[in-house]
């Protein structure tokens, strides 16, 4: 079992951030902060999963948590953490969770989501045991953020597209020559 988690005060409330991010795009940025802006969360831990729980193909772990440090650089009390890399797989939210509370016991735990996940979460490995453990902040994608995907957002990059990345996110992208036909 993982040992480490970010440095965070006893009794914090701490907004959890999971997903593939291949690549981590503004949409996922605007997510971030509008988690600080309207939930009372103290820190954010972004947390790439280490495989996709539905067996989609992924870019490899390092260069997802390369562009999500990147990404995520820009807001203060948020954390990237290899968490789910250290888990057994597949990566289930459930099993992050778990973890995270057996370490840390003393924390408010929310886990922070667009509205087009809450589609399906119902099927989700353990939902009913994320809502007794955590409380869902859900934020309606088509209203509060930008309807950016990151299969459409790696479609765009084959193109040249880089317009949905942060600066520093596209810089990596073009020096690893990642999504690239």
């Amino acid at each position: 079992m993982p040992r480490e988690l970010p440095d965070t005060p006893p009794g914090a409330h701490v907004g959890l951030l999971g997903g593939s991010f291949d690549p981590p795009h503004l949409g996922h940025q605007l997510l971030a902060l509008a988690a600080f802006a309207t939930t009372p969360i103290e820190s954010l831990w972004v947390i790439p999963c280490a495989s996709h729980a539905f067996q989609k193909p992924l870019t490899a772990f390092e260069h997802r948590f390369a562009m999500c440090k990147l990404a995520f650089s820009h807001l203060r009390n948020t954390h990237i953490l290899t968490l789910e890399n250290q888990l057994p797989t597949p990566s289930y939210t459930i099993n992050t969770i778990e973890t995270i509370s057996k370490l840390r016991p003393d924390l408010s735990l929310s886990v922070i989501m667009g509205s087009d996940l809450m589609e399906h979460f119902d099927t989700w490995e353990g939902a009913e045991k994320i809502k007794q453990l955590c409380k869902l902040s859900v934020f309606d994608r088509k209203t509060l953020l930008p309807g950016v995907q990151s299969t459409e957002v790696r479609k765009a990059v084959k193109t040249g597209d880089f317009r949905n990345l942060d600066l520093q996110v596209r810089t990596y992208l073009q020096k690893q020559s990642l999504y690239r036909p």
